[in-house]
């Protein structure tokens, strides 16, 4: 399933390059409800990489979370399961210290 909707991706963006060079970018921008900067980026990489190079880039590692910092969110969701993400990353803040982006927060398993 997850490819398709990759490859609904690709086409769309192919699309979009149609536009773009048929009409113009300002056009291909508006009706595909994007900027010019983004139908500039996907000229671009159909240029470098043809259809390939219209896929889902990785967006980088991500450091994985420490075993003992996943204890410390879980033990804190499991003292109060009303508690909000927001408020759990706030709580390891003052209490240890340890700040996480709310990208990296892990989901504490039930």
């Amino acid at each position: 399933m997850a490819f398709l909707r990759q490859e609904a991706r690709v086409i769309e963006r192919f699309r979009i390059i149609e536009m773009a060079e048929a009409e113009s970018v300002t056009e291909a921008a508006r009706r595909f409800n994007c900027s010019r900067t983004t139908v500039y980026k996907l000229i671009a990489r159909y240029r470098e990489g043809r259809l390939r190079a219209l896929m889902n880039r990785p967006r980088g590692p991500r450091e994985p979370i420490p075993e003992e910092v996943v204890e410390l969110v879980v033990e804190l969701k499991a003292s109060a399961p009303h508690r909000a993400s927001s408020k759990v990353q706030q709580l390891l803040e003052e209490r240890y210290g340890i700040r996480l982006s709310r990208r990296r927060s892990p989901a504490p398993q039930t």
